[in-house]
Order: C-alpha cells, then structure tokens, then sequence
C-alpha cells in the first residue's frame, strides 16, 4: 500500500559544549580511551548514539509503542533521520584517574586515562523529520518531542556520549536554524532537490519552553528530571591533581586540573564529586542506622550505581553529578620535601613541587531523573541533602592531600531546588529518615 512522503523539516542545531565530550572508538592507541575520528581527524559522535540518547530521554515521558511509529523498529525505518554530529574549534585532552578504596587509597592496577574533547568547542547536530500520509495525524504531537529534545539539549538534561551521568556531555544551545518542505506542493518538491543545508534560513536563538519550529508549541510540564543547586566557596586550597603537566611546567609534578580553551579554568570532575559524597553518604548511614551493611550499601548502590565489583548485578548511576568550574581563582606553586618521621630531618630526594588552586567559588549540581524507583523523591533529597549540610561546614573535604587541609568548602547561598531556593528542608531530612528506618525493619523482620 502506498504511503508517500508528505512533508520533510531539516533542523540545524549549534551551539558548545559545556562540559568535556568523550565519543569512544573502543581504541586504546592514545589512552585507554581514545576518540572517535572521521578520516580527516576531527572528532565525530555518531547520528546512532544521538538517536539512542534522544530515544532514552523521550522514553522517560512517553509511551513506548508511541515513539516507535518515529523512532521505528526492527523491522520499519525511523522517520527521525539523525545525521553524526561534528565538531569544531576542538582541543583534545586527556583526564587520568584512578579508583580509591574507603580510606582514599589508591586500588591497585585501578589506574586509568582517557581522551575527551574539552569544553569550549562548537558542535551542528542535523535532524530531518519525515512525515508520510499514514502519519500525518501524528505530526503535531511529534513536534512537541521534538521541542523536548531541543529544550533537553539546551537546559543540560540531555547528555552525549559516555561518562554523562559524571559531568561529561553537556552541551548548550546557541541556535536553531529549520527549513520545511510540503510536498504536495510539486513547486517546493523541485526546490528540495536543488536545497543544500547551507541554505536553511529561519534561523533564532532558541529559548526553552517558548521558541518553536512551524508547528505551535502546546502546553507541556512534566519534567523528566529534578536537581539539586549548592553555591560553594573554596575556604583555603583545592587539589584535583592531574599529572599531566605542560611541557613549560615540567619542574611541577602534578597541579590542579584545569580545562577551557585556554585550559586555565580550575574544574572539579563529577567523578571526584561522586566518589566523596557516595562515601560519605555511605558513612552516615553507618554510623546512625542500626542495620547490616548490605542493606546500606544497596541504598547507596540504588543512587549511585554499582561498581565494577558486583558484576553480577550492575546498576547504572541514578544520580548525575556535574562537573564544576571554579571561577576567580588563583595559582599557587608549593615546594614541600618529605620529612623523616624519626629525625626530623628531610629525606634525600624527596623534594617535590605541585601547583595548587586557591580560593575562588563554584557550584555542586545534582541531578537525578523522576522514574519510579525503590527510592522515592523526598528520601533522595533528603540524603543528598545530609552530604550537603556535611559539605558546607567543612565537614567534608573533596580532592587530593586533605590531610593538610585543603578542599574545604563552605555555603554561598542558599541551596535551590529546581532552580528555586530550597524551602522546608525539614521535610526531606525527615523523608529520608523513615525510609532508612523503614529499610532497617526490612533488614531484621
């Protein structure tokens, strides 16, 4: 039966990343993850993982069966053509890392690095939309997704490529740019194949929740994500170390980790953020609820997801956790030696020099989607919120060499919920006590 094409829309989207953009090629001749690259070399994220990125996302508010008749099956073609994404302007680096135990010592052969594409560089994702004459009744609720989509992109709840749920990913949105085609019109069928994506016109900056394409925007609220605000001032010093060091600062062993174009912003990854309040959290629980520490653990797993030591029963994280920049702050060289503990005199060849951050503020943000779960809402915040309250009065310390003091944080402001300053906390630290407690009788029933 036929079912010709009625109308095609071309969509343009640019804009930069915000975060560092990591796209795997499952190559390990750089790091131990390197890049995808097209035969030019540049940086590539493949139209397949945008779609399933978008899919996920839309998933979360829509039915199933409903996304199918565009996204498509097995067995019918998508309607929804998402062509790779490229990218311009773009600096390679390398973040290293390594895995820490309870006591924040390194786990042994747990070192890793790999290759992003850092903040700062500009990006086009093509989409074209395909409606046919057995479709056409859909179209109007398929724009709607389509706004949702964009606006993700542009609010930071939709992320690209791996490591999103740890900062990476995050883009923002300068433009959108359309060009629409009725093809009924034999007129606007001729001109379609002579068109070229250079001449897509209707361009405007998008602003979400109001900018539209050819098809009014309706009324939509839900939102598939909550989030979590904390403004942070560094009391002292930072240290995130990254020992790879500029070859006109090789006298320096390791400093603090740094990104931007010009690779002089001070960051926190959403990695270290993560580790130290999952251990944190973790602790808390310990120490104040009665009950076996696998009940906890499964707790804390729910939220974060679950290391690479439970491979029986892997959980991705629930939570996503940004990274942060760190903004008006300044560069500290420090030249320490080792100290023999019994003389009091200094160890041959153990003077070492680093470069640490100092003073400056920045932001946590906390993120987290709403789909149903074993943790509801309110306990959620209210656990994170614990972490939080330890985190403001210094209580907990985040980064490398807190022994000697640094990456101490206090408030600066209040903490906003939604983007709207946090109103009766009580009620959420209550909320996650009656869930712990209900967990524990669980536990011993």
């Amino acid at each position: 039966m036929a079912n010709p094409i009625w109308e095609r829309t071309y969509i343009r989207i640019d804009g930069k990343l915000a975060s560092p953009l990591l796209s795997g090629s499952g190559h390990n001749e750089k790091t131990d993850h390197d890049i995808l690259r097209d035969r030019e070399g540049r940086p590539v994220v493949p139209g397949s993982s945008l779609a399933g990125a978008f899919l996920h996302q839309l998933r979360l508010l829509f039915p199933e069966e409903e996304l199918k008749k565009l996204f498509g099956t097995s067995i019918r073609q998508s309607r929804l053509i998402v062509y790779d994404m490229t990218l311009n302007e773009w600096k390679p680096i390398t973040r290293d890392g390594v895995k820490l135990d309870q006591y924040k010592t390194a786990v042994d052969q747990e070192k890793y690095d790999l290759e992003a594409v850092d903040r700062g560089a500009s990006y086009t994702i093509r989409l074209e939309w395909i409606v046919r004459q057995g479709t056409a009744q859909s179209q109007e609720k398929e724009a709607q997704w389509l706004y949702h989509l964009i606006d993700g992109l542009a609010e930071g709840s939709i992320t690209i490529g791996a490591k999103s749920h740890r900062g990476f990913g995050k883009l923002t949105v300068a433009g959108v740019e359309y060009k629409h085609f009725n093809h009924r019109d034999k007129e606007e069928s001729r001109k379609w194949l002579s068109w070229i994506w250079d001449d897509l016109g209707n361009g405007h900056k998008w602003n979400p929740g109001k900018s539209q394409l050819h098809i009014p925007r309706s009324p939509f609220c839900t939102k598939a994500e909550r989030s979590l605000t904390v403004p942070l001032t560094i009391s002292n010093t930072l240290m995130i170390r990254s020992y790879i060091v500029d070859i006109e600062e090789q006298q320096i062993e390791y400093q603090q980790l740094r990104s931007g174009s010009d690779g002089q912003l001070p960051v926190i990854p959403g990695s270290s953020w993560a580790g130290a309040l999952r251990a944190r959290l973790l602790t808390l629980l310990q120490s104040f609820f009665p009950t076996e520490k696998k009940k906890l653990e499964d707790i804390v797993d729910e939220l974060f997801g679950t290391s690479g030591d439970k491979k029986d029963s892997l959980k991705a994280s629930r939570l996503i956790v940004e990274e942060s920049v760190v903004k008006e702050s300044k560069k500290l060289p420090v030249t320490r030696n080792a100290i023999d503990r019994f003389t009091g005199g200094t160890i041959d060849g153990a003077l070492f020099s680093a470069e640490t951050s100092v003073g400056g503020y920045t932001e946590l943000v906390l993120r987290w989607r709403s789909v149903e779960s074993e943790l509801p809402f309110d306990a959620i915040c209210g656990m994170l919120l614990w972490v939080i309250y330890d985190l403001q009065e210094g209580l907990l310390a985040v980064g490398g060499e807190t022994a000697i003091g640094r990456g101490i944080f206090k408030s600066n402001g209040a903490i906003r919920l939604d983007g709207k300053e946090l109103e009766q906390p009580s009620r959420y630290l209550k909320a996650a006590t009656q869930f712990i407690q209900e967990k524990s009788k669980e536990a011993f029933a």
